[in-house]
């Protein structure tokens, strides 16, 4: 059994869009939807992102206005990551791939705290100093478990990839910022800013594309891309230094 912290001075946090992060926190929602795994495990925070997508509130039961932006909105324990070979009756219900974050132990603050990612951030990122205090008050430090980083074989897939730190181009630096970055969280970028716009498409004769919009396009040229051929068409506009 994983033991639990006494102290903390800071907080791994998960961005998740609305309603997402509503349903979660308030509606029951136990398994969060994502492109890639997770191998993280212990108690981590939500934040609601800014991110705002009138779609996303379709067949909805409650509205924006409901909702909290910018904000650490809680906390919940993630305790595993399932594909759907691994659904059960209890996380059936939310999950739709290709992999499902499962979420135990829920605490709303009740007070959310606002906050801003620190640049680059994508869908894991650190929360420190007087931001993270104010939210660990809100919750008894008894129930924190701490992070840990597991291994995992559920993607046996090995990609050859450079771990090299690269220049994105100007077409690319307009998505995810003109930072160096590697490969691996540049593609990583992409899949979250594709999530947040649902813009991934239905499987096409067994392939996954996806839809680009205008900051997509002067990357990828089309209007459809294959999920495949991001990393290789990513290459494109990514230059060692």
């Amino acid at each position: 059994m994983t033991k639990k912290s006494k102290s903390t001075s800071q907080l791994k946090v998960l961005n998740i869009a609305q309603p997402n992060a509503h349903n979660v926190m308030f509606n029951g929602k136990n398994v969060e939807n994502r492109s890639m795994i997770s191998n993280y495990r212990g108690t981590i925070a939500i934040y609601a992102s800014v991110t705002y997508q009138k779609k996303r509130f379709e067949n909805q039961k409650i509205t924006k206005e409901e909702c909290s932006f910018g904000m650490i909105i809680g906390f919940v324990d993630i305790v595993d990551c399932i594909t759907e070979k691994e659904l059960t009756k209890k996380t059936k219900k939310w999950f739709h791939g290709p992999y499902g974050y499962v979420f135990e132990n829920i605490r709303v603050l009740k007070n959310p705290i606002a906050v801003k990612p620190p640049q680059g951030a994508i869908v894991w990122w650190t929360l420190e100093g007087k931001q993270a205090t104010e939210c660990l008050k809100q919750i008894p430090k008894k129930t924190i478990i701490p992070i840990e980083k597991i291994k995992s074989n559920k993607s046996k897939t090995k990609v050859k990839t450079t771990r090299s730190i690269m220049v994105p181009s100007k077409e690319l630096a307009g998505v995810i910022g003109s930072k160096p970055i590697k490969l691996m969280k540049a593609i990583e970028f992409i899949y979250y800013y594709l999530e947040e716009r649902d813009l991934l498409t239905e499987k096409i004769k067994g392939e996954t594309y996806f839809k680009t919009d205008k900051k997509l396009k002067s990357i990828f040229k089309n209007k459809m891309v294959n999920i495949k051929d991001v990393r290789k068409l990513l290459l494109e506009h990514l230059h060692i230094q």
